[in-house]
């Protein structure tokens, strides 16, 4: 019996998988800089940094740099946009990159006014927009509620976009997304 005509079926790594392969990639690509809010460009300034020095803060925590960002660093009043997951002995309690099936988004907050602990604040300052550092610290009040008092926790933070005081949450910079 001869095949049935037509075209023959398909394999494991045919060409049209790797132009799909392919396609799938460079997307993937194109989207991380446009959700990153900055141009190619910018995106390829971001500098990591391995074994960084680890820092002392005032307050008696520490901050080690991954990624050393560009452009402004936060001001007082700064509508900030981070992304922070925060760890308890070694296990994961609260993240915004985690979101159960929702898209996960930046927390945003007005930097230096008391919405996040003001040892986290401290362990910002100085971080650029694309900056990433890991700050561990001991809070006086447990957050969330479940964290025992002066217990030691450990902030994974990437500082997203940043927009000066004053300047109305609604509109975007240019080379910035709206996370507002």
């Amino acid at each position: 019996l001869a095949p049935p005509p037509g075209p023959p079926p398909p394999t494991a790594a045919g060409p049209r998988r790797e132009a799909v392969t392919g396609a799938a990639r460079a997307a993937g690509a194109a989207a991380a800089v446009v959700l990153s809010g900055a141009s190619p460009a910018a995106a390829a300034k971001v500098t990591r940094v391995k074994n960084a020095p680890v820092v002392k803060l005032p307050s008696g925590g520490y901050y080690q740099d991954f990624t050393i960002g560009q452009g402004r660093t936060p001001q007082k009043g700064d509508r900030v946009a981070a992304h922070f997951s925060v760890y308890y002995n070694g296990m994961e309690i609260e993240s915004t990159r985690e979101s159960s099936g929702l898209a996960a988004r930046p927390y945003g907050f007005d930097f230096g006014t008391g919405m996040m602990p003001k040892e986290i604040e401290e362990g910002m300052e100085g971080m650029a927009v694309g900056g990433r550092r890991k700050i561990t610290v001991t809070l006086k009040k447990g957050r969330p509620p479940f964290i025992p008092d002066n217990a030691q926790q450990t902030w994974d933070i990437s500082l997203w976009s940043l927009k000066p005081k004053n300047q109305p949450t609604g509109r975007t910079l240019s080379g910035q997304q709206n996370v507002f």
